[in-house]
């Protein structure tokens, strides 16, 4: 199964963001990060397919397309994870797992709970689960949005910036987590803006400039001095380093 994006627009009321955007299919069981400057649009476009912005166009999963599918439907196979868990949320993070879940449908009050204390287990945050939401740091809340959008096993899972509030070992985490489910067989899409880690990690890289795609293609084929000065203006390039992983060196802005 692939998700084909066809002609996507998206944005807000008066100020569209996303405009007729192509993009060659994206295979199930990869990473794919999503790249771009500030206001490219990446987490513009992760809410349309989401379906938490008006779109327009086509985004098919498989033979369904999202576009349009009803909430409760699109969210048994789509998980998303926002930027940031609003506050004044006085939920435990247990039951805020089984409040998602049952958002959705996907099971019942026993079959819930056990899956919200998997969906915890895999993250590690298991010690948390009686926390009320409230109480916890900005990178334990990131943690937690994240076990929610895993929680019903969806096919298509889209992470906004989910490493931002995270120490390093924890970015690590939560990227090897992101491998673990795409070799498990979902299509993982991530909004990075830590270019190092979407070099190490990602199978395939988006890059959107102003709305519109700038370049897709493996992170070794896209990641080069030019889109660095193109898209970000900054100095840098991309290479191996002595254990085979692509890293990616910044020397300072292209003013």
């Amino acid at each position: 199964m692939e998700l084909r994006i066809d002609t996507l627009a998206c944005g807000y009321r008066r100020r569209p963001v996303i405009r007729n955007l192509t993009v060659a299919p994206l295979a199930q069981g990869k990473v794919v990060a999503l790249l771009g400057p500030n206001a490219a649009g990446k987490s513009t476009l992760l809410k349309g397919l989401a379906g938490l912005l008006p779109a327009t166009g086509s985004a098919r999963l498989g033979e369904t397309d999202l576009i349009g599918l009803a909430p409760r439907a699109r969210a048994k196979l789509l998980g998303f994870m926002p930027q940031v868990i609003p506050d004044g949320v006085e939920l435990t993070v247990f039951e805020s797992l089984i409040a998602s879940l049952q958002a959705i449908g996907a099971v019942n009050g026993a079959q819930a709970a056990d899956r919200a204390a998997a969906a915890l287990s895999r993250i590690d945050i298991l010690p948390l689960a009686m926390r009320k939401l409230s109480d916890l740091s900005g990178g334990q809340k990131q943690l937690v949005s994240f076990a929610q959008a895993i929680a019903g096993n969806p096919a298509l899972l889209c992470l906004d910036e989910p490493t931002s509030a995270l120490d390093p070992r924890h970015q690590l985490s939560v990227m090897a987590r992101a491998r673990q489910l795409a070799a498990e067989g979902a299509l993982v899409i991530i909004v990075l803006h830590d270019l190092a880690l979407a070099a190490r990690w990602a199978d395939e890289i988006l890059v959107l400039k102003d709305g519109a795609l700038y370049a897709q293609g493996a992170p070794a084929a896209v990641i080069d001095s030019r889109m660095l000065a193109e898209v970000y203006s900054v100095d840098g390039h991309a290479e191996r380093n002595a254990a085979g992983h692509l890293t990616v060196h910044l020397n300072g802005a292209v003013l």
